[in-house]
């Protein structure tokens, strides 16, 4: 058998880690706030409105609505590898698209599963106040 076979990245993790690590390096010593930091602020602020927006546009029938808000949420939740979130709105977006009657509350009840994990994960990953 090799023993040389790549391990398997842990499918309970909301978050990629090599994602974060990409955008650590990007990152330049002595900042006030670390980039990273600044970009989950802003997830944790931006994401939240388009997880509310989205359950309202379901609520409310609007195909459209729900086609948006779960395309700004994949490319969000993508941004800092909260890859099953991401993976979800895909699958809402595509929905939305093909077959419309076909978006469900449970799927978008995960969407918003997947947003609160992806949150407690990202804030571990903090170093500013």
């Amino acid at each position: 058998m090799d023993s040389e076979q790549p391990k398997a990245k842990a499918s309970s993790s909301c978050i990629d880690e090599e994602v974060i690590n990409s955008l650590k390096e990007l990152e330049t010593p002595g900042d006030e706030v670390p980039f990273l930091d600044e970009l989950i602020h802003i997830f944790l602020i931006d994401a939240a409105v388009s997880v509310k927006n989205l359950v309202t546009a379901y609520q409310q029938k609007d195909n459209r609505g729900i086609e948006r808000w779960a395309h700004k949420l994949k490319g969000q939740s993508r941004n800092l590898g909260a890859r099953r979130l991401s993976e979800v709105c895909a699958v809402i977006e595509s929905t939305a698209v093909k077959s419309p009657q076909d978006v469900s509350e449970l799927l978008v009840q995960s969407a918003s599963i997947e947003f609160e994990g992806a949150m407690q994960e990202l804030r571990v990953y903090l170093r500013s106040a």
